[in-house]
């Protein structure tokens, strides 16, 4: 506590050249076990990357790197650096692109469909007029938008073979008998587990146009029918509905 009349103490300031030469903190020592935590951390955010890189068109580009320092190392006239053009070799051969499970849904968005089903393969177009340029067994997908099904290769990346509106099919089948809707309760039919599967089960859904024309599906598996009949049903809905809608479908 400072007497009255009395001179504040005089602070006197730091000397700013005296840490001209004051060294900084020393860093810490790393040992063994950070540096392996840190490799694994970074193998753990770079793996997610690559996954999603191989469900792409630019991994074929990935791949054609590694051939080529495979190459580049395999010309090397040391005998080690012959030996390790087999790594990027290995990996371009077994690092393949993936699947995009996303696929489906994303084909779906851009197609704009409001139902996405799964086609089986194409079983022929019997009574079309020209060569069929859709060849028989060709994986398919079904999408309904609007009162228009599409038919929609697997492999051509969201390219639509045809359309054909629901409204102008007659008849839908499943395995030559027509497709009726059956309403069963579960609690008057509970879920059975099956004992023999038949894994080379085979079920056929034909829309049948008008003129003669009928397009024709084919499903493979243990759930064959079930493929089958889920397409015909999601198929005779909205024909069901598109006749609802129109004019003067309500009256007597």
């Amino acid at each position: 506590m400072m007497r009255p009349g009395s001179r504040p103490p005089r602070i006197r300031r730091a000397d700013p050249r005296l840490g001209a030469g004051r060294e900084g903190p020393e860093e810490p020592e790393t040992d063994g076990s950070s540096v392996l935590i840190r490799l694994l951390l970074s193998v753990v955010l770079v793996v997610p990357r690559l996954r999603a890189l191989r469900r792409t068109r630019h991994w074929i580009w990935v791949r054609a790197v590694l051939l080529l320092a495979a190459l580049a190392a395999a010309v090397q006239p040391v005998g080690s650096w012959r030996a390790l053009a087999l790594v990027p070799a290995a990996l371009a051969i077994l690092l393949r692109r993936t699947v995009d499970p996303d696929r489906e849904r994303r084909v779906q968005r851009v197609l704009g469909a409001e139902y996405f089903l799964n086609g089986g393969e194409w079983a022929g177009d019997a009574g079309a007029d020209g060569v069929d340029r859709l060849a028989v067994g060709t994986p398919l997908y079904l999408m309904l938008r609007g009162p228009h099904l599409l038919l929609v290769p697997r492999g051509a990346d969201g390219e639509v073979h045809s359309a054909l509106r629901v409204d102008g099919i007659e008849r839908i089948l499943v395995d030559g008998e027509d497709y009726v809707p059956v309403y069963v309760s579960e609690a008057k039919q509970p879920p059975v587990r099956e004992r023999d599967v038949d894994r080379h089960a085979c079920a056929e859904l034909v829309l049948a146009q008008r003129g003669g024309r009928h397009r024709r599906f084919r499903y493979r598996g243990p759930f064959a029918r079930h493929l089958a009949e889920t397409a015909a049903h999601a198929v005779y809905s909205v024909r069901s509905q598109e006749a609802r809608s129109l004019p003067g479908a309500g009256r007597l």
